[in-house]
């Protein structure tokens, strides 16, 4: 009866995830020795590009998946909310990929294919398809060159999307990344820990743009200006368009996604931030009908779009009444239920309130809204403490 009443308690106060937490595995031959560039190389090079995915946290695992169960695969690695298993076979000099998605209870979501003689074909392909689901659009690649000119004797860290590239005095990089996706360039002095440089860019497909790096400025190099200047106003603009989805979707309810959001919304003019907040914040009068509606537990709540309330108002005074009726009439456990049972009742009556403050303050605070004013800070000015 204990393990019952935890039980109980816990599944009352989960709160719902969004996002995905993702673990891939190295590939393997399907019909002989592993290959390693075949099998480690082309996951490496998939990573290379997976940690700037906007949609999932992907991680990979060495567990040797090769002839093993999906269900038995889960089994030995828990925790995540999708798998991806991959295998391969070599004839005729032609690569060969078959690769599927999981979820936690071993069904399928997808499977793709992938062939060709080049490793990095395959690698790029696998990429794209990987992220097409994530992101449910397809992409391409860009390379963005970055030379950092800098006075001699000082060093500098160059972050991107809160991905130490380099700390170094002077260098040129040239990176191959994923098209159509925002980046947030960070240079930061090491000996001040100040943050000189701060710039987002977005590149599209098979564009290339070199960026001259100095401190408390920027020169895009010749034949590229205009380009610069296209990839800016490409980038607010897929950026809101990306905002107005994942609002619509709760999907701010991640802290991961809260906090990406946060770090790239001073692009988005002032007004229309405060457009988002007045068509998706929860006005207080349709949380009272909702907790009207909610005298039958879980339709208020699941009218307003709060998800987690839904299961918290449905299952939390049910369970309880349904362990309250079950009890003998002399169980001393009945008076604990009976409470429960009302608490969880009362609960599920004044859900969509709590669910409306906390809404609305998330929105407010992902759209920056919270603030008194609204004050433009120079980059050059700003301190982060950024965690390595």
């Amino acid at each position: 009866m204990r393990k019952v009443i935890f039980f109980v308690i816990l599944f009352f106060f989960t709160s719902l995830s969004f996002g995905k937490n993702v673990v891939i595995f190295e590939f393997y031959n399907k019909e002989g020795n592993n290959i390693p560039t075949a099998s480690v190389g082309v996951l490496k090079s998939i990573l290379q590009f997976t940690k700037f995915f906007p949609n999932a946290r992907i991680s990979d695992s060495s567990f040797d998946v090769k002839n093993r169960n999906v269900k038995d695969i889960i089994k030995a690695v828990p925790g995540y909310d999708n798998y991806i298993i991959g295998f391969y076979s070599y004839k005729n000099n032609v690569y060969y990929y078959n690769v599927s998605i999981y979820d936690s209870s071993g069904e399928t979501l997808t499977t793709f294919s992938a062939s060709s003689e080049d490793l990095f074909d395959i690698a790029d392909s696998l990429m794209s398809k990987i992220f097409s689901f994530y992101s449910g659009k397809t992409t391409g690649f860009a390379t963005l060159e970055l030379q950092l000119d800098v006075a001699v004797g000082k060093r500098y860290t160059i972050i991107l999307n809160d991905e130490v590239l380099t700390s170094t005095t002077k260098t040129n990089i040239s990176l191959r990344i994923i098209s159509k996706v925002p980046y947030n360039i960070l240079v930061r002095e090491d000996d001040t820990k100040e943050v000189v440089y701060n710039k987002s860019v977005v590149l599209v497909d098979n564009e290339t743009v070199k960026l001259v790096i100095q401190p408390e400025e920027v020169n895009f190099s010749k034949g590229d200006t205009q380009k610069g200047v296209e990839s800016e106003e490409l980038l607010r603009e897929m950026f809101i368009k990306d905002l107005y989805e994942k609002v619509k979707n709760k999907l701010i309810l991640d802290d991961k996604v809260f906090a990406d959001i946060r770090r790239k919304i001073d692009i988005v003019p002032v007004s229309i931030r405060d457009v988002i907040y007045k068509e998706y914040s929860l006005p207080i009068g349709i949380a009272i009908l909702a907790c009207g509606l909610n005298v039958v537990p879980g339709l208020g709540s699941l009218i307003i779009g709060d998800n987690g309330g839904v299961g918290v108002s449905l299952l939390t005074p049910y369970i309880s009444l349904a362990i309250l009726v079950s009890l003998g009439e002399d169980s001393p456990l009945k008076g604990v239920f009976g409470i429960i049972t009302l608490v969880g009742y009362g609960y599920n009556l004044v859900r969509p309130l709590i669910y409306q403050y906390y809404w609305n303050n998330r929105l407010k605070e992902t759209l920056k809204l919270d603030r008194v004013s609204y004050i433009h800070l120079d980059a050059s000015k700003i301190s982060l403490n950024i965690r390595f």
